[in-house]
């Protein structure tokens, strides 16, 4: 089981290109990044010839070269899974979960392919870790990016997401560790 990283993309583009990229990078209700950087091997390069069989009696292929590829070419061991993207085409907002790490030359290439979408990506792993890339005019806004390590104070966790769990637990003790402010009565 992997750590999860999850990663929530805003797209401000006008409504016609919402639903244009909607149709091309929303496959089956998932984000697709081979619609974005395809795959460059074979079906059997990539997934392998060699048949396995499960004690069930499912067979499954094995010895393929996906894995390496996935991280060399995406940043991450898998395609995206549990997108949310139900209301993109009004919102410019979608949301997905990779694998260990967050998929940055799948980034970079979306920006290449849409110039013109400003475009901000903010990606937290579920230990903490995480960062935000703002695009305009097909560039990175350098004076926007951010990236950060686990946070360790309840300043640090306040800038970066907003809350502080220490706070809202109401832990006494995880209080005093995060240096969060008194509570009065």
């Amino acid at each position: 089981m992997p750590n999860w990283v999850n990663n929530d993309v805003f797209i401000k583009a006008s409504d016609e290109e919402l639903r244009a990229f909607a149709e091309r990078h929303i496959v089956d209700g998932n984000f697709d990044f081979s619609t974005i950087i395809p795959i460059t091997l074979s079906d059997d390069e990539y997934h392998g010839t060699e048949i396995r069989t499960f004690n069930d009696g499912t067979e499954y292929r094995t010895g393929g070269l996906w894995y390496g590829w996935n991280n060399a070419h995406w940043g991450t061991k898998w395609n995206a899974r549990y997108t949310n993207a139900e209301d993109f085409t009004e919102t410019g907002f979608f949301s997905f979960q990779t694998a260990w790490g967050h998929p940055l030359p799948v980034m970079e290439e979306l920006v290449k392919m849409y110039p013109t979408f400003d475009i901000e990506w903010k990606f937290v792993e579920e230990q903490g870790w995480g960062g935000v890339h703002i695009y305009q005019n097909g560039r990175e806004l350098l004076t926007q990016r951010r990236e950060w390590d686990i946070p360790t104070t309840h300043d640090e966790r306040m800038d970066v997401f907003e809350y502080c769990f220490a706070c809202e637990d109401g832990d006494e003790e995880d209080m005093e560790t995060y240096g969060c402010p008194k509570v009065t009565a």
